[in-house]
């Protein structure tokens, strides 16, 4: 039986003055930034900064905040970097017309090479050649 897991829902803030801190508890409880747009993202990181800037923090929830933090760091950084849109597709060759009139000609067999063998399997191949040429 296929494992189930439980979907994850999407980011959505339910107030325009706490969406940094709605972004970073969203980002703390589900540890994922996918649905998170942009402007929450700088604001949970801003959010999350401020919230370990007070000493009495519990190491626990410190490590767990820090986590937090470098996951929309990375974000952000992946989607500076990534482009805006994606780049026109290149235009395919222009066909060569055919060539006009002309014979066919056969092609014939490749020539045998004149160095010698570069391994063994080269080796015994013209070994081959040569017992069916002196039969």
């Amino acid at each position: 039986m296929a494992a189930i897991y439980p979907t994850v829902p999407a980011f959505v803030s339910t107030e325009p003055n706490r969406l940094g801190a709605d972004a970073l508890l969203y980002v703390l409880e589900y540890h994922t930034t996918y649905t998170v747009p942009d402007l929450a993202l700088y604001g949970a990181e801003k959010a999350a900064v401020i919230s370990i800037a007070a000493r009495d923090v519990h190491p626990a929830v410190l490590q767990r905040v820090n986590r937090a933090i470098d996951l929309i760091a990375g974000e952000i950084r992946r989607r500076a970097a990534a482009p805006a849109e994606l780049p026109p597709a290149a235009e395919p060759p222009a066909a060569e017309p055919p060539a006009a009139g002309g014979q066919r000609v056969r092609p014939g067999k490749a020539p045998r090479p004149n160095g010698p063998p570069s391994s063994f399997a080269d080796r015994i191949n013209a070994l081959y050649a040569t017992r069916e040429a002196g039969q």
